[in-house]
């Protein structure tokens, strides 16, 4: 990978435009479903078990940069930049 495309990939996080926001929101909230309903068996299952607990932090991980996007594309869109 050149220098150029790793700008690039930064750029996608640092300055998101309307589509990255969307792709990155949506796949960490379907991503976080289909975790849910594979670990759960459909929701046959309780969540909250001492098993899963290692699943909770990459959850909260990819949900928290999904947020971060979120919130950059609102504040470039405020400013003017967007």
């Amino acid at each position: 990978m050149s220098k150029v495309d790793q700008l690039d990939v930064v750029k996608l996080f640092t300055h998101p435009n309307k589509a990255v926001m969307l792709t990155i929101v949506i796949s960490a909230v379907i991503g976080n479903v289909l975790i849910i309903m594979s670990i759960t068996d459909f929701f046959t299952t309780i969540l909250f078990k001492r098993d899963f607990v290692l699943i909770f932090p990459f959850m909260l991980i990819s949900m928290w940069s999904a947020l971060l996007t979120l919130l950059r594309y609102r504040k470039l869109k405020r400013s003017g930049d967007s």
